[in-house]
C-alpha cells in the first residue's frame, strides 16, 4: 500500500480533475487500488458498500475535494455493456467542473484493449494520463 500510496501522492496533483479506473471485476471485490483510492477519497469508497444496491457492475462514482479543486472518481466493470456511453457521460460531469486542459488519470490493466483507451481520450477538453495496474 505505501508504494501504491506514494504513486497517487506522485501523480495526483492540483492539475488532476478525474480518476478513470478500469477493472475487470466489480468493485464489491475491492480491485487494486482500492485501498489506496478509498484513502484518497475520505474513505467514500468503503462508505458505498454500507449502502444496499441492486448490482455492483453499475458504475460507481465518487467526489471529493484536492488541492481546493474538485476531484471525480469514476469505477467502471470493463465488461459494463455501455461502459463507452458511461465514461463519456463521466467526463462530460468533469468537464463542467474543471478547467480546459485538467488531468485524467486512467487506471487500467495491462491487457486492456488500447483502442478502447484511445477511443475514451479523444476529448480534447482534458490532457489523459494512462497507467496501467500491477
Amino acid at each position: 500500500m505505501v508504494e501504491e500510496t506514494s504513486f497517487f501522492q506522485d501523480k495526483i496533483c492540483s492539475k488532476t480533475s478525474g480518476i478513470l479506473w478500469l477493472t475487470q471485476g466489480d468493485l464489491k471485490e475491492k480491485p487494486q487500488p482500492f485501498y489506496e483510492l478509498n484513502y484518497f477519497f475520505d474513505g467514500l469508497i468503503m462508505n458505498h458498500f454500507q449502502r444496499e444496491l441492486p448490482s455492483h457492475k453499475m458504475p460507481n462514482l465518487f467526489f471529493t475535494k484536492n488541492f481546493n479543486k474538485n476531484l471525480l472518481l469514476g469505477h467502471y466493470n470493463l465488461d459494463f455493456p455501455t461502459i463507452d456511453k458511461e465514461i463519456e457521460i463521466f467526463l462530460e460531469i468533469v468537464a463542467n467542473l474543471a478547467e480546459k486542459k485538467s488531468q485524467i488519470l486512467i487506471l487500467k490493466s495491462q491487457d486492456t484493449d488500447e483502442k478502447f483507451i484511445k477511443k475514451i481520450t479523444r476529448n480534447p477538453f482534458f490532457d489523459f494520463r494512462a497507467y496501467n495496474l500491477t
